[in-house]
């Protein structure tokens, strides 16, 4: 996304690479069909989101996380759209839907590095007490990004295109900008779908791990304890994006801990 006005404007990537480091706070798998109300009344072959809310949550993602689809400077660099963001999301949406709600992905590991089974694709059954308070946050996340179109096509429409959609790269950009309870609503949720274990739906192809050179759960092989204990050096951030990263850390204690024993170094 480009750049809105203000002191502090971070590369993108820089930003993906300290949120990658916050904690998935909605990891969902698979979820049975469901229906929300959008702008343009087509047939949607999502489960929750109308045709037209994800075309506009695709089109608002890959603004915020741009792949080589979206910024010529991204060739190489996968985004929210080559990880399925929209994916994840419509998943995350429905997920109440089905009955067990998929809710807690299984174990004890999955199929990345051994051979046999992909024991996380099953999914525990959540307690009655787990699966009201998942079904109070979902109420709260489906009106949060149905929300979030309308405000994103309201802006649109107000600066003369049709939506969202409609709008040039640049000023989604803008109003992306400006719109900020939308645009954080999907950042978030950019960076779950990006980040989190593909059981869930996302990280198509293990695209954003394989940015980020993460190799993911390596169960039942595991890791070494030298591997474990290894130091890699001291991190690099671009001088130009320190700022915001010192910020990111100064809000989450359990960062602030790593940079303690890591280092950061600037770029």
């Amino acid at each position: 996304m480009a750049p809105a006005a203000g002191p502090l404007q971070p590369r993108r990537r820089s930003v993906l690479a300290a949120g990658a480091l916050v904690p998935v706070a909605w990891i969902l798998p698979t979820a049975a069909s469901g229906a929300a109300s959008g702008r343009a009344g087509a047939v949607s072959p999502y489960r929750f989101l109308s045709a037209h809310q994800a075309a506009v949550v695709t089109e608002a993602t890959a603004r915020l996380a741009p792949g080589p689809l979206d910024e010529p400077t991204e060739a190489g660099h996968p985004g929210a759209r080559e990880a399925g963001v929209t994916h994840f999301i419509d998943r995350l949406l429905a997920a109440t839907d089905e009955e067990p709600p998929p809710l807690f992905s299984g174990g004890p590991w999955s199929n990345r590095h051994a051979s046999g089974a992909d024991h996380m694709a099953s999914f525990v059954p959540p307690v009655e007490r787990q699966r009201h308070g998942w079904q109070k946050r979902l109420a709260q996340l489906r009106h949060d990004v149905a929300a979030a179109v309308v405000a994103l096509d309201d802006a649109a429409v107000a600066a003369g295109y049709a939506d969202f959609v409609a709008a040039p790269p640049t000023e989604q950009d803008r109003i992306l900008a400006a719109q900020s309870d939308a645009r954080n609503t999907l950042f978030a949720l950019t960076i779950d779908g990006m980040y989190s274990v593909p059981e869930y739906g996302g990280n198509a192809g293990l695209s954003a791990w394989h940015e980020i050179a993460w190799p993911g759960d390596v169960q039942p092989v595991g890791y070494t304890a030298a591997e474990v204990e290894r130091d890699e050096g001291l991190d690099p951030i671009a001088a130009g994006d320190l700022p915001i990263v010192e910020e990111v850390i100064r809000t989450l204690p359990v960062l602030a801990r790593g940079r303690r024993s890591r280092g950061v170094r600037r770029g």
